[in-house]
């Protein structure tokens, strides 16, 4: 199967505009839903008018603002819904750390977390290799599709050269400069679709960050 089978649809969501990633392969529709993290009913709609069959909801990290909508579209699909178990406690305090970010009140709820303890997974015709990215977060993991030439990497990497914060206490900014490094090993003309902001490539984001370094 080769990308041209696939498709993506990016939702911006939430008051932060997270990036929610619809991906699915357009013959079988087998799909897959990646952070979704706000408004779960309004991707649930997005998906139904797709006519495509979601096996799963894949988190990068515990951020609220990745992770918010996950309980109400668990809900209606009936989903699994799988993260790096290092990110637990973030998710635990995703009421507070909202709250106390978006300034209303939260009233969604936890969602139901499976431990991702695989390197790889399947849904359908879809097959995801997980490579552990942390730094921003400790649990943080980016989702590579390779027969789609794609990587959904979260808060670790952006656009235009933009590498995730690592000023939080639980932040590892050693950590962060190792997984960047790993995913620029992977082939350069691989999409990059990021948690927040404009898509690009590994390719670009690794001659951008070698040009940093020169200056």
């Amino acid at each position: 199967m080769n990308k041209a089978s696939y498709q993506v649809e990016t939702l911006s969501v939430g008051q932060l505009g997270t990036n929610c990633y619809i991906v699915f392969d357009i013959k079988t529709k087998d799909a897959v839903i990646i952070d979704p993290g706000d408004d779960g009913n309004f991707i649930a709609e997005k998906i139904l008018s797709f006519h495509i069959h979601p096996h799963a909801i894949l988190v990068t990290h515990g951020h609220f603002d990745h992770i918010l909508g996950v309980y109400e579209l668990q809900e209606i699909l009936h989903i699994p819904v799988y993260m790096n178990k290092n990110d637990d406690f973030l998710v635990q305090r995703m009421k507070e750390s909202a709250q106390h970010f978006l300034h209303r009140t939260i009233v969604e709820q936890e969602p139901n977390i499976t431990p991702i303890s695989t390197k790889k997974l399947s849904f359908g015709t879809i097959d995801i290799d997980i490579i552990a990215t942390p730094g921003h977060t400790p649990g943080g993991v980016s989702y590579v599709v390779k027969n789609a030439d794609m990587v959904f990497t979260g808060d670790t990497l952006f656009a235009h050269g933009y590498i995730g914060r690592t000023d939080l206490s639980y932040s590892r900014p050693l950590d962060l400069a190792d997984s960047i490094h790993t995913l620029f090993a992977l082939p350069p003309f691989y999409i990059l679709y990021p948690g927040h902001g404009d898509s690009s490539t590994i390719g670009d984001e690794k001659k951008l960050h070698e040009k940093g370094k020169e200056v």
